[in-house]
Formats: structure tokens, C-alpha cells, sequence
């Protein structure tokens, strides 16, 4: 409860500025660097919200924590146990990383139906009127949601922005660990040592999965009647194509 109540004005920035950052190119609105984050907050705040509008869809993110947090685990020790029959024994570093990475995959795929009500939950207030979903709860998120046959759109990118968090961080935090405690010793700043780069490689490694997620989650019908992406490659390449296209515009 309470690491949701400190990280959710923080989801809750960083699906702004993805959104900000896809919005000029596709829909003719934001802005297509994104913003800071404190500009992303000024916003908020001056938008009337205050500070309670830095905690839109909180029902629905404690929800997507304790749905995803379970089904991770479940799935990560029967995995686990699996490919090492022997508890005595450690398996080799690859094999643990393909264990979590499956393991966060799966339960990034079943997330996905919490994932898209919380990303539309905070798009509403950067869309006009006009495409606004305007959901008044999770519950009724899921259902319109549910309604309209999109639960699991995106979900591949969901499960690949997962797996790739928990499948770097589990076994590079083992190997470091082991390695710096033959190096120091038991020191107590030891874990916490270990935990800034290991979180460092999780975030770069899930950030741009997770990019596509919440363009997949809140997409509406352009001008002409079609969708912004087509597939999860679709989208993939648009956002590469307008990255390299900026880069080379400076």
C-alpha cells in the first residue's frame, strides 16, 4: 500500500510524457519530445486537479500491483522449481534469466486488462472531449473496456516490457551480489550498491516496451477511420522511423 501511494504521481508522469511525446506526429496535438517531469507536474497541478490529480486511477494501479505481484510469483517459483529439480544446486545464470523473463512475460500478459484502464484513466486529461473515455472507476473501466473487445490489446508489449524488467534485474542482481560481497565483505551499503545499477538496466530494458504499451493502450481512430498501429512490429518501427527522423531534423 504504501510503495503505491509513493509511486503513483510517478506512473502517473511518466505515461504523460510518453503520451506528450507520440501526440504531434499522430493526432496533431502535444508536443513530440515529451516534456520534463516537472513541467508534466506544473501541469497538473495548474490544471485545477491539484494534487489529488496526481493520484488519477489509484484504485486501478493498486489493483494492477497486487494482480501482476501474484501472478509473477506464482508463476516464477513453478518455473523456477522446475528447470531446478535440485534446490542444493543454483542454475547457470541464462537459465535463470529465461525463468524470470517467461515468468514476467505471463503475468505482464494478464496484467494487461488492469494495464489498459489505468493508461486510458490518465490519458483522458491530455485528450479532447471528443475521445475522451471519461471512466469513472476500474470496474468500469474493465467493463467499457471489456465492451469494446480491447482488453488485451497491447498485451504482447505488456508482457515483453515485464519480462524484460524482472528476466535483467534477477539474475544481474545474483551475479553482482555474489561478486561484490567476494570483493567487500558484508558491508551494509553493500545491497543498496548493488540495487543502483541493477535498477538502472531494468528500467532502460523495460521503458521501451513499455513506451509502445502505453501507445497501444491509448490509441483512437485517426482522422481517416484507422488506428495508429497496426501490430506490435507496426508500432515498433513508426517509432523508430519518427525518432531517427527528429534526430536527423537537429
Amino acid at each position: 500500500m504504501i510503495t503505491n501511494i509513493s509511486l503513483a504521481p510517478f506512473e502517473l508522469l511518466k505515461v504523460r510524457a510518453q503520451l506528450l511525446m507520440e501526440g504531434r506526429k499522430l493526432h496533431g496535438w502535444g508536443t513530440e519530445r515529451g516534456s520534463p517531469m516537472v513541467r508534466n507536474y506544473e501541469a497538473v497541478i495548474e490544471s485545477g486537479a491539484g494534487l489529488r490529480g496526481l493520484f488519477t486511477g489509484y484504485d486501478t494501479l493498486l489493483a494492477r500491483s497486487l494482480w501482476y505481484g501474484t501472478f509473477r510469483c506464482f508463476f516464477y517459483c513453478n518455473l523456477f522449481n522446475y528447470v531446478n529439480k535440485d534446490p542444493r544446486r543454483t542454475p547457470h545464470w541464462w537459465i535463470d534469466s529465461l525463468t524470470s523473463f517467461s515468468a514476467g512475460f505471463i503475468a505482464g500478459v494478464l496484467t494487461n486488462p488492469i494495464d489498459i484502464v489505468y493508461n486510458r484513466q490518465v490519458a483522458d486529461a491530455l485528450y479532447p472531449d471528443s475521445v475522451k473515455r471519461n471512466y469513472s472507476s476500474f470496474l468500469d473501466g474493465l467493463f467499457k473496456a471489456n465492451a469494446e473487445r480491447a482488453l488485451f490489446r497491447g498485451a504482447v508489449a505488456s508482457g515483453c516490457a515485464y519480462g524484460a524488467l524482472l528476466g535483467s534485474m534477477s539474475s544481474f542482481y545474483d551475479f553482482a551480489k555474489e561478486y561484490c560481497y567476494w570483493l567487500f565483505g558484508p558491508t551494509e551499503w553493500l545491497r543498496p550498491m548493488i540495487l543502483i545499477p541493477t535498477t538502472a538496466l531494468g528500467v532502460m530494458l523495460y521503458l521501451p516496451f513499455d513506451n509502445i504499451k502505453v501507445r497501444y493502450h491509448t490509441m483512437t481512430a485517426l482522422p481517416n477511420g484507422e488506428m495508429p498501429y497496426k501490430s506490435f512490429l507496426d508500432s515498433i518501427l513508426k517509432v523508430i522511423t519518427i525518432n531517427i527522423g527528429f534526430i536527423l531534423r537537429r
